[in-house]
């Protein structure tokens, strides 16, 4: 029982450093560590609906949920349509989300100030940024937020099955949190930069290796719950 203990804490251990790993070796190529992740997800997710572990695997089926959902926005990118479709879906989400007041103080105000901005680039024949593409990043991590707050009362009403909060469930919640307000901050910035002279890069810079990081860390912390923290030795 014991050597079990070890090896499961030495096999957390090593599945962490290799995911680590691949995803340095991976960095700053998207096209590779978003499959990589992808297929992490879906591995793990797998395990635990196998498991019939419903709190773990409602935790995976969100995180799965935000990458399909970046993935769904990357390729849209090309088709014109994309911006409508976005931009009419927007007041939707917000208005079901209104219940958070990073929403109400923080994105509605963001996302009437890029309206205006649209139109405005409209009526001038102004070759306009994607905003539309940040705004529905943004939309997808605040209905994953939304689901991490609200995970363990839908899996009762949905399933009909009892579940417990995770840790892990305010960790998630807390990275769609920032993620958002760097989003945000990511707008204001394409504001500035197409409404005056000033070209501000600070946060747009920084965003997509920021978000690669958080991505390791975060499947890294799954792991880490997968096999040391679910099966720790009893007093």
């Amino acid at each position: 029982m014991i050597l079990g203990y070890y090896v499961r804490r030495w096999l957390s251990a090593v599945l962490a450093i290799g995911l680590m790993l691949s995803g340095l070796l991976t960095f700053g190529y998207p096209e590779y560590f978003d499959r990589l992740v992808l297929f992490c997800l879906i591995a793990l997710a797998s395990f635990f609906i196998y498991k019939k572990d419903v709190s773990f695997a409602g935790v995976l089926v969100i995180l799965l949920f935000g990458r399909l959902a970046d993935e769904l926005v990357f390729f849209s990118y090309a088709y014109s349509s994309a911006k409508g479709v976005i931009y009419l879906l927007a007041p939707i989400v917000l208005y079901q989300l209104r219940y958070d007041k990073l929403v109400r103080y923080l994105c509605a105000p963001i996302f009437l100030f890029s309206i205006c901005a649209e139109v405005y680039w409209l009526q001038t024949d102004y070759d306009s940024p994607a905003l539309h593409f940040i705004i529905a990043i943004m939309l997808h991590n605040m209905i994953s937020k939304h689901l991490f707050f609200m995970r363990v009362p839908l899996t009762k009403k949905w399933l009909q099955h009892e579940t417990n909060p995770l840790s892990i469930d305010w960790i998630c919640y807390l990275i769609d949190k920032w993620t958002v307000i760097l989003l945000a901050i990511i707008l204001v910035e394409y504001l500035i930069r197409h409404f005056s002279t000033f070209q501000l890069f600070a946060i747009y810079d920084v965003y997509t290796p920021t978000i690669e990081l958080i991505s390791v860390f975060s499947v890294t912390l799954i792991i880490n719950h997968l096999v040391s923290a679910r099966y720790n030795l009893s007093a």
